[in-house]
């Protein structure tokens, strides 16, 4: 039996790992944060700006030090490259990775975050071997175009296209992603055509509204050097909405602002939020939609957690957490049960 999420359980819920004292989260996300270099948000922000200008080459060192794949790659994984031809009639590369001598019945589809300006499936190899090598699974990452060369749809249209394929190797699929990858899995399930759309969603600290939210405490609370700042927040929203508030605001830019009809047509969401991070109401907020609208729904909160936790070294506790979360919407990867 595929899968699915029982009436039976409450349409919302919140809470923390279990077992892990939520001190452990916030004194790895001090020390993470501690440790990353001065002032990185701030030449990403500025190296984005330039891009948006027309100048590109600061944009293009920043995406190659985040490319780094998995340094040690479990001997267990297989990993190999496919490449398919959108319905753009552009070629769309995508990274798969499975355990070896397994053939997984179910799949999901990972999607990088780096607000839709940087990032790659290298930058994401970490969480998706686990996913693989623990779920017992295919994950398929997609190498999906970038803002601000390629502003919205570009990148949607990308992942929509990895999504069907995914839907065509695979029973039972999950997408998910951190992030703008976040944003872009929820997209896609609004999006995608409904025969492919996937069975359920998993979206770690998404951006749910692609615009400045000063009203937000976690906005105003956590607006610099926790990970995501807002003035980088708000040049990555200008990059892939090509500095349109009116693009900004379409249902699949901004899923948060997507009429509840919209909605219903989600499978079951999972959200997964760092308990500091400036896009945390934005996440309940959308939470709290889809519960309005009838979709099952769980936002889990991690206490003292920072953006980041699920791609970038430093903060291991949430991650496993995250993943933890995740596996269990794979279901019974090698039977399809």
């Amino acid at each position: 039996m595929a899968w699915m999420v029982s009436s039976a359980v409450p349409s919302m819920t919140i809470r923390a790992e279990k077992n892990v004292p939520d001190a452990i989260y916030e004194q790895e996300a001090d020390a993470f944060l501690a440790s990353r270099p001065d002032g990185i948000s701030d030449r990403q922000t500025r190296a984005i700006k330039r891009a948006v200008g027309g100048y590109i080459q600061d944009l293009e060192d920043v995406r190659r030090s985040r490319a780094g794949d998995a340094a040690n790659r479990d001997e267990r994984l297989v990993v190999s490259d496919t490449v398919i031809i959108t319905r753009q009639g552009r070629s769309l590369r995508l990274r798969k990775v499975a355990p070896s001598g397994v053939s997984p019945r179910s799949a999901m589809l990972y999607l990088h975050g780096g607000g839709w300006t940087f990032g790659s499936p290298s930058s994401c190899s970490e969480i998706c071997d686990s996913i693989a090598l623990l779920g017992g699974t295919t994950v398929v990452a997609p190498d999906y175009r970038l803002a601000p060369e390629n502003p919205y749809p570009a990148p949607l249209e990308d992942v929509v296209a990895a999504l069907e394929y995914t839907s065509s190797i695979a029973r039972h699929v999950v997408i998910g992603g951190d992030s703008s990858g976040g944003n872009l899995a929820i997209a896609a399930s609004l999006a995608v055509n409904p025969d492919c759309r996937p069975d359920a969603v998993a979206a770690i600290y998404p951006v749910c509204e692609a615009v400045e939210c000063p009203d937000d405490p976690s906005w105003r609370e956590y607006a610099k050097s926790y990970g995501q700042d807002a003035d980088q927040m708000a040049v990555f929203n200008s990059a892939y909405t090509a500095s349109s508030d009116s693009v900004a605001r379409l249902p699949l830019v901004s899923p948060g602002f997507a009429p509840e009809s919209m909605l219903r047509d989600l499978p079951p969401v999972v959200i997964i939020s760092a308990g500091r991070d400036i896009l945390l109401d934005q996440s309940t907020r959308f939470a709290a939609r889809l519960r309005k609208a009838g979709v099952p729904v769980e936002h889990t909160v991690i206490p003292g957690a920072v953006h980041l936790f699920a791609t970038v070294p430093g903060q291991p506790a949430a991650r496993r957490r995250a993943i933890g979360i995740i596996l269990p919407l794979l279901g019974d990867s090698e039977s399809g049960n």
